[in-house]
């Protein structure tokens, strides 16, 4: 094939894909909510990037993920991106892999094998799904693709600046891979041997030295962090726990005690190493911990650890349904994502196929296969030991799809080679039919998986504040037997405002579900909401008996202290939930809260900041630290925070409310235009049918800093009225006050 039709197949196949993956993101934003909500570990993810983007580059933890797809998300979200653009990052990400893919086929097996093998990645299923999540699959792909490209040109023409390059590379690679570290000393072994004698030490070193410098950074981190040596992440312990343990199927397993939420995962992990081992064990001895754990289990039965790892191989090679954060099978199935038909193709269909592939590189030496079989190896390895998880296989795809698209091209040498093309025929059938064998044994079947999956779809709808879409899913997991849906439900119930109603399907779920510390948190928030704080405090207690690191109950429990004017109480459980979670913006806002209601202005300043610093759009933060602004003779800060609101959303009543009362009654001369605040009061007022206290007094005081004294005594008049005949005699006072002024000529300051 001539380089230019190499080219324009290439091009066809990347705009094709182009087509198709903006068609599969514009679908999902429109219909899809797990497009528009990360769940679980995207969630923890896109958490972790706000803190980022906002300067905080090192956390009171170490690393308990790969840190460098965070980091990139950060950056994103530093510039101002969102969603959409991490998205359309990781298309563009996806097709350059599918291009280096080609480049690599073609220079490695020829150029039919490199079209066939982007063609096939191109159209799986797996990579097409992850462009729209916030995982990092996509990059981790891209890496391992640009390193696989690295070593070949470096293997080719050995030299020091390529095997640096390599190392960079590598070292990334390992920031996003972390099992990949095993990587260091093999491919520099592999460069090493490539080449002149005299350099090999020198290339070897290089590249190793760069990959270890690339990485250094989080060692630093880590260090900086918890003052442990650990060297990317340090959560292997518990992840080995969870693939190893009494009831584990070959995908993840909950540990007894420890959360399923991703964020509190480590910190109970870490909370139940301590309860065994003592206070003072830090993250490695956690991590030892729980791999003992692991290790007590397969000593414990070898026979049944052999068979659970051979049923995790299994899992890698015909898993298609199964997923522990997404499940891209059922969403189609249910309509949510119907577009990843433009990529239909399994996974599942190209891992046997891959190994005809593998075994035809070897005929060139089994050093030419280093690359590949550690691509390949690693992520296998990483499933078999570990747990299966589509996630975790991805790494190995891009490279499996190119072996694939090697082996299918030599069918067409089925005249000169027919026993090969037989076996090639015979085992892409078998890759095929680990379906059909998985639906004869009921092994991977979507019905295994459609009670947590509509729960999961409830609790994005939840996300978004869509309650009746919620309720439908929760319904919809509840009839399916998933045993927390009942406890969503009654939060949905909560939020609608029937506040009986979800007292109710709460302690019904809290019956069932005794020693669930979400059911019971539940429970207290749905008590506490009915004002019945008093009965949602025990619960609240309970629930933290069973996890102590539950940051919403910690927050629960300080709302009901603040509630029955124990501020001094509350501020203590709101400080340790933002312990928990630093991010946790509610917890800091309610704990401003009190600190306003014990006087302690300067802390509620401090913790309102805060609290917009993670959630810019909260409303109720913004125009509390305004009014502390002001009232502190701050009232060009005030104006300032509440344009940033208007900016943010024009339309809001009340900002428009506030900014216009500052306009009109500030005590600095330059910050008062009384026409402004008359013109937008008067919106206002119009907007509530002149039917609205609020909008009137400001009226009232606007066209007092205007001159029109007569205008303002019959708005404030009208003001008075409304607030005495909704009984609110304080403020009908303080209005009246204000009309004394207005008669006597006076406009009113917000400081004398």
């Amino acid at each position: 094939m001539s380089v230019r039709w190499f080219a324009v197949g290439l091009a066809a196949l990347v705009g094709f894909a182009l087509t198709a993956q903006l068609a599969i993101l514009a679908r999902g934003a429109a219909e899809n909510p797990f497009a528009r909500v990360p769940i679980v570990d995207a969630k923890e993810y896109w958490r972790l990037a706000g803190a980022i983007a906002r300067g905080e580059l090192i956390g009171d933890t170490p690393f308990l993920s790969a840190p460098l797809y965070p980091y990139a998300l950060g950056l994103v979200r530093a510039l101002g991106g969102g969603l959409e653009a991490v998205y359309r990052l990781q298309v563009a990400l996806h097709l350059a892999t599918a291009v280096l893919l080609a480049a690599i086929g073609r220079r490695r097996y020829g150029a039919a094998a490199g079209l066939a093998g982007a063609a096939l990645y191109l159209v799986l299923q797996g990579p097409a799904f992850q462009t729209g999540r916030v995982l990092g699959g996509t990059l981790q792909a891209f890496c391992v693709v640009l390193l696989w490209d690295r070593l070949l040109a470096a293997h080719a023409s050995p030299g020091v600046r390529k095997s640096a390059a390599c190392g960079l590379v590598l070292g990334l690679t390992c920031l996003v891979q972390p099992p990949l570290l095993v990587g260091v000393p093999l491919f520099a072994l592999w460069i090493a041997v490539s080449g002149e004698r005299a350099a090999r030490a020198k290339r070897a070193i290089t590249l190793g030295a760069v990959a270890l410098l690339t990485i250094a950074p989080a060692t630093l981190h880590n260090w900086l962090a918890v003052g442990e040596l650990i060297p990317i992440s340090a959560q292997a312990g518990i992840t080995f726990y969870h693939g190893n343990n009494v009831g584990a199927d070959g995908t993840y397993h909950a540990a007894k005690g420890v959360s399923t939420d991703r964020f509190q995962q480590n910190l109970d992990a870490r909370a139940a190493a301590r309860a065994e081992l003592g206070p003072d064990v830090g993250w490695k001895a956690t991590d030892r911990y729980f791999l003992e754990q692991g290790l007590a289990f397969w000593r414990a039965g070898p026979g049944r650890a052999v068979r659970l790892t051979l049923r995790k191989a299994w899992w890698f090679a015909s898993g298609r349904v199964y997923g522990d954060v997404y499940n891209p099978t059922l969403e189609r199935e249910n309509g949510l994502a119907p577009r990843l038909a433009l990529a239909p193709v399994p996974v599942a269909w190209c891992t046997l196929v891959a190994l005809i592939g593998l075994l035809a590189c070897f005929r060139g030496g089994f050093a030419r296969c280093v690359p590949e079989l550690t691509f390949v190896l690693v992520p296998f390895l990483v499933v078999c030991v570990f747990w299966y998880s589509p996630r975790y296989r991805l790494p190995a795809v891009p490279v499996m799809a190119v072996l694939a698209g090697a082996a299918l091209v030599r069918l067409g040498g089925w005249r000169a080679h027919p026993v090969r093309t037989g076996l090639i025929a015979a085992v892409m059938l078998a890759s095929a039919a680990t379906g059909l064998v998985n639906r004869w044994k009921d092994f991977d079947s979507p019905d295994a998986y459609r009670p947590q999956f509509a729960y999961s779809v409830g609790a994005a709808f939840l996300e978004e504040e869509d309650l009746p879409s919620a309720g439908i899913w929760f319904e919809r997991a509840r009839t399916l037997g998933y045993p927390l849906a009942a406890a969503s439900l009654a939060d949905v119930l909560r939020r609608e405002g029937d506040a009986e109603g979800a007292i109710e399907a709460a302690r019904a779920a809290a019956r069932a579900l005794p020693d669930d510390p979400y059911v019971l948190r539940g429970l207290a928030i749905a008590l506490a909401t009915a004002g019945r704080c008093g009965e949602a405090i025990p619960w609240f207690e309970s629930a933290l008996a069973l996890d102590p690191n539950d940051r919403q109950a910690e927050s629960g429990l300080g709302n009901c202290l603040l509630m029955t004017d124990r501020a001094e109480d509350a501020i203590e459980h709101y400080v340790r939930a933002l312990e928990i979670d630093p991010e946790y913006w509610e917890a800091r806002y309610n704990l401003a809260l009190a600190y306003q209601a014990l006087g302690k202005h300067e802390d509620a300043e401090r913790e309102l900041v805060g609290t917009l610093l993670r959630n810019p759009a909260h409303i109720d933060a913004r125009l509390r630290l305004a009014h502390l602004c002001s009232a502190e003779d701050r009232e060009a800060e005030a104006l300032e925070l509440l344009a940033e609101g208007l900016a943010q959303d024009a339309e809001r009543a009340e900002f428009r409310l506030a900014y216009a009362w500052l306009l009109a009654t500030a005590s600095r001369e330059e910050l008062r235009d009384g026409a402004r605040a008359r013109s937008m009061a008067e919106d206002l007022c119009a907007a509530s049918g002149h039917a609205h206290p609020d909008p009137l007094d400001v009226l009232a005081a606007a066209c007092a800093e205007t001159g029109d004294f007569e205008s303002a005594a019959r708005h404030a008049e009208q003001a008075e009225a409304l607030l005495r005949e909704a009984g609110l005699e304080e403020r009908a006072d303080e209005v009246a006050a204000r009309l004394a002024e207005y008669r006597a000529g006076v406009p009113h300051r917000a400081r004398r």
